[in-house]
């Protein structure tokens, strides 16, 4: 989890460089795991002409509405689908996991993956 905490911080600090860098239209931090058995899931932010996708909790929002309040989430998704882990340890997608990169992913929806949780 702790990878999570550190690419939030980053989405943080770039949110908050918004209130300087006023003409900005597009931001995109994403990183890519080649590895990742879905990759899918791979953290990302992007802003795009006041419109925003992938990583985001209270605190981005927070940073988001005081540095660029005309910016906005497409969608604010509270979990990954029903992503879960099988028996073997694998990662398995729910019947709603989206078959393309989903448009918003919860910080807090990465901790309960990393804890082996069942999420719905």
């Amino acid at each position: 989890m702790a990878f999570i905490a550190a690419l939030e911080a980053l989405v943080l600090a770039g949110i908050r460089s918004l209130d300087c860098l006023a003409a900005l239209q597009y931001l995109r931090i994403r990183f890519v795991d080649l590895e990742s058995p879905m990759p899918l899931l791979n953290p990302f932010f992007q802003l795009k002409s006041n419109q925003c996708t992938g990583l985001w909790s209270a605190e981005i929002l927070a940073a988001l509405a005081k540095a660029r309040p005309s910016a906005t989430y497409a969608e604010l998704s509270e979990d990954f689908g029903g992503v879960r882990y099988s028996k073997e340890g694998k990662l398995v997608p729910g019947a709603t996991f989206p078959k393309t990169r989903p448009l918003s992913m919860k910080v807090a929806s990465y901790e309960a993956l990393s804890n082996d949780v069942l999420i719905t």
